[in-house]
């Protein structure tokens, strides 16, 4: 075999199998050993990402988009502007600052659209099941909710009757 580096090892002498990375060890094993032999760095390296985190939060969320959802920084402002830079859910008013949450469906990972934290953390808590919201917007009207926004009462209207075969009659005193 010809390599362009005649005394380069070319596999790991820890695992023979991996490719070598640093003083005879793989990637792996290397790390370890770094490890062992300065106690410090894991904090060391962590105060280091901390205080990056603390001083670029923008930049941290913007690679944290791109990296999970695929989303840069133009697409997150097109799709703001086509949102006329509101919450889907609530309609108030998002910058695409950290306070803005990516809603994407856990299954596919396709992206919704842009949330607030309030209505991302709701649909999330809800399991993302159509069926619990509705309910659970039946609770808040049986209890004398009165919402303020406008297109809430052509939403559920008619809600889906309950699936299951016990039945629990929920009152003031709570469920049965």
């Amino acid at each position: 075999m010809y390599s362009a580096f005649p005394n380069r090892k070319t596999k790991a002498t820890c695992h023979p199998d991996r490719p070598h990375h640093a003083k005879g060890f793989c990637y792996k094993c290397y790390r370890a050993d770094l490890r062992l032999r300065n106690p410090g760095i894991k904090l060391a390296n962590k105060r280091r990402n901390d205080t990056y985190r603390e001083r670029h939060p923008d930049v941290v969320k913007e690679r944290h988009r791109s990296l999970r959802y695929g989303l840069s920084k133009d697409d997150v402002i097109a799709k703001l502007k086509s949102q006329h830079w509101q919450c889907l859910v609530c309609l108030k008013p998002i910058d695409g600052g950290r306070s803005t949450h990516v809603d994407h469906n856990h299954k596919t990972g396709r992206v919704r659209g842009l949330l607030c934290n309030k209505c991302n953390t709701g649909i999330g808590m809800l399991s993302e099941n159509s069926f619990i919201l509705a309910r659970a917007i039946a609770y808040l009207k049986h209890y004398g909710y009165q919402s303020d926004l406008p297109w809430e009462q052509f939403i559920f209207a008619d809600l889906p009757p309950r699936s299951i075969k016990s039945k629990v009659v929920i009152d003031d005193k709570g469920p049965n």
